[in-house]
Formats: structure tokens, C-alpha cells, sequence
């Protein structure tokens, strides 16, 4: 796979471009998965996916990802992948409560064979 930053210059941008979005919750990959498993996995997961779909932003599981953006391509829908950065802030409530607010995406990459 190979990150094309010159797409998609910015999360902003790339924003900008989406009418919808849907999440769609893909499948735990067991970890003693073998090849033929995560390719049925994989399979199972592009089948969820509305036809009218242009991009997806494809993340999690490595094995899968791969293999996902192995699939998508051929059925016309752009792979990305977004980098993020970890500013944690903590807050805690007078209740004593901890909340933790994080993670800003950065950029957006196109991901292709």
C-alpha cells in the first residue's frame, strides 16, 4: 500500500467533499485467523458496503484493512486512511468523574496498491 498525500491534502478539505457518512461495524478478525479466514472476513465486510459508496476511510484490524483495500478498488471506492494526533486532555468533574477528550484527525490519505 502506498499513502498519497498529494489527494487529499487535509482532513478539512477532505470533509468538504462527503455528502454522508455511515459507519459500518466490521467484523473481529480472531487472532488465530488464518489467510482464507480474513479473505471471507474481507468479503463479508465489502458486501455491507452500500453500492453507491465512493470512499471509505478503511482502518483497524491490519490484516483486513490489507485485504480490503486489496477489494475496493474494483468496485470504484477510493481507500482512505486517516492519521490522528493524541493531545489527551483529562478533566475532572467536581463529582469526581475523569473525562478524557482526544484524538484530532490531521490528514487524510488516499491508500492504493
Amino acid at each position: 500500500m502506498v499513502a498519497d498525500t498529494s489527494v487529499i491534502p487535509s482532513a478539512a478539505s477532505a470533509l468538504a467533499l462527503i455528502e454522508r457518512i455511515e459507519d459500518i461495524a466490521f467484523p473481529a478478525v480472531p487472532p488465530d485467523a488464518d489467510e482464507r479466514v480474513i479473505e471471507a472476513l474481507a468479503e463479508e465486510c465489502v458486501a455491507t458496503i452500500p453500492p453507491e459508496t465512493s470512499h471509505a476511510l478503511v482502518q483497524g484490524e491490519f490484516t483486513r484493512t490489507v485485504e480490503l483495500v486489496r477489494r475496493l478498488p474494483a468496485r470504484g471506492i477510493t481507500c482512505l486512511a486517516a492519521t490522528s494526533s493524541r493531545n489527551v486532555e483529562e478533566i475532572i468533574r467536581c463529582t469526581g468523574q475523569l473525562i478524557r477528550l482526544c484524538c484530532y484527525f490531521v490528514l487524510v490519505l488516499q491508500l492504493r496498491k
